[in-house]
């Protein structure tokens, strides 16, 4: 949904220019599985060298054996059993980050929680610190003065 110009949101009616209750230092940001990040904590901004590993998983929602008949041979069948399950696994789909986080910042964060996962384009959207998106944004921005 894209807000009116004078920033009211068409579906609920609210103000997305009010920043009343929000945190003027956390900000989303889309991140691809296997992307370089920059070496800034991702919660506080401040420098770092640690990481905190974030894995999240999808669950596979049809299979060439989904419930019914396949499930049944399964319990029938061991060897049916295994055919089952290697479709299952073939068709799940496993996200890895590898966030920069600080030490006091791991130990307050015990786990970090995606604010949306899409698993077609493989990105996880988390809602970090400002000074990290910064970073980020200039380890990926294009060279302006680059020549081919």
């Amino acid at each position: 949904m894209i807000p009116a110009t004078d920033g009211i949101c068409p579906a609920c009616g609210k103000n997305t220019n009010d920043r009343a209750n929000t945190d003027p230092y956390r900000t989303l940001v889309g991140l691809k599985s296997g992307v370089s990040l920059p070496p800034i904590c991702h919660h506080c901004g401040a420098p770092t060298q640690n990481i905190k590993k974030l894995t999240v998983a999808s669950e596979p929602e049809g299979t060439i054996f989904a419930n019914g008949l396949g499930q049944l041979l399964a319990h029938l069948f061991k060897s049916f059993g295994f055919i089952v399950k290697m479709d299952r696994l073939n068709k799940t789909t496993e996200l890895t980050l590898q966030l920069p986080t600080c030490e006091q910042c791991a130990k307050m964060v015990r786990r970090i929680a995606p604010h949306y996962i899409d698993f077609d384009p493989h990105r996880i959207d988390l809602i970090v610190h400002t000074e990290f998106k910064k970073a980020l944004e200039e380890m990926h921005r294009p060279d302006v003065g680059a020549t081919a």
